[in-house]
């Protein structure tokens, strides 16, 4: 019994405590990209849209 009572609160804590949030939209400072193993370090303003799309100085860029 006690171990249901634990199990169902440890359960419900980890619905509730949902640290992520899905939503990206806004604007982000692109410090790193990382693509095929190589990295690079752009340094500029990256808008990602509601639509799922990403604008890189005014250019839509995917």
């Amino acid at each position: 019994m006690k171990k249901t009572i634990l199990f169902i609160l440890f359960v419900a804590f980890a619905i509730i405590a949902n640290a992520q949030k899905s939503k990206i939209a806004g604007s982000w400072l692109m410090i790193k990209a990382e693509t095929e193993g190589e990295i690079q370090e752009p340094y500029f303003i990256t808008d990602f849209k509601e639509n799922g799309k990403m604008e890189v100085m005014g250019m839509d860029a995917g």
